[in-house]
């Protein structure tokens, strides 16, 4: 045996401890961490679910929107959701698989601005007056249909 035995036990029971304190610490910035990136998803989920509904309100069985929003709208969101648009006797069935068929047959971007006023909003059209109601799949908005008044 030698003489600072019990001193070199002791240093070993320190750091020890130490170690065990420095890896309590770890475990619970990880956890903290991990509640705070969970939270912040969830957050941005909640957010998202919002911008959704708020940008589809406006047309939930509004009975007055105007051409130039409707356009504005399809526009911003293009092949989000299908758009029927009823100007007197004629349907405009804005929907994907008619964009894909224009895309395919005329070379024509149906969601751009110069095919939408040539082809559905005309100057009537345009500047008319709308109802529009909400098309649903369950809860979630498929599409959004538009009367001319």
């Amino acid at each position: 045996m030698y003489d600072n035995e019990g001193l070199e036990t002791a240093k070993i029971g320190v750091v020890c401890i130490m170690f065990t304190l420095l890896l309590v610490i770890v475990a619970f910035i990880n956890a903290d961490t991990h509640s705070w990136f969970r939270h912040q998803r969830e957050r941005a989920e909640i957010s998202a679910y919002m911008n959704e509904k708020t940008e589809t309100f406006i047309f939930d069985d509004a009975s007055s929107v105007s051409g130039a929003d409707i356009l504005e709208f399809i526009l911003k969101h293009d092949s989000k959701y299908d758009y029927y648009v009823k100007i007197n006797t004629i349907t405009y069935n804005l929907t994907l698989e008619n964009a894909k068929n224009i895309l395919k047959n005329t070379g024509g971007d149906m969601y751009s601005m110069s095919w939408l006023t040539e082809n559905v909003f005309d100057t009537t059209g345009l500047y008319g007056e709308y109802t529009s109601s909400l098309i649903k799949t369950g809860d979630v908005v498929t599409g959004i249909s538009f009367i001319k008044k």
